[in-house]
């Protein structure tokens, strides 16, 4: 249960990043 919880926080901390590295590279170009 502990395991499975820490990899959907892990999850959902990627995709954010992904979702800023995305707006950057649309904001720059």
């Amino acid at each position: 249960i502990l395991a499975s919880g820490v990899f959907s926080i892990v999850h959902i901390e990627v995709g954010t990043l992904k979702a800023k590295a995305l707006e950057r590279i649309l904001s720059a170009s």
